[in-house]
């Protein structure tokens, strides 16, 4: 045998194993994806939030205005810079 007739005997067996592995009957059933479905409903704290008629509590609008001003003026330097010192010692 020529090398080239070698090479194309492996080529052809390496292919039909494939198309063979893939062949086989269908694993997923009709089931399929319940287990996701059932993980999200017990991972659910609140399963009626956003069904009840709730009014919002919202935010005082001073208190949002001197919220945003602190914001704005923060330089990014924290209040006690021992705190930064401390970090890895």
């Amino acid at each position: 045998m020529s090398n080239q007739s070698i090479m194309t005997l492996i080529v052809s067996v390496f292919v039909s194993l494939i198309l063979v592995a893939c062949a086989g009957p269908d694993k997923l059933g009709s089931r399929h994806g319940d287990s996701t479905g059932h993980n999200t409903l017990h991972q659910t704290v609140d399963t009626t939030a956003g069904h009840a008629d709730v009014a919002d509590s919202g935010l005082d609008g001073q208190k949002a205005e001197q919220i945003i001003k602190a914001y704005r003026k923060d330089d990014g330097s924290a209040m006690n810079s021992s705190l930064v010192n401390k970090v890895g010692n």
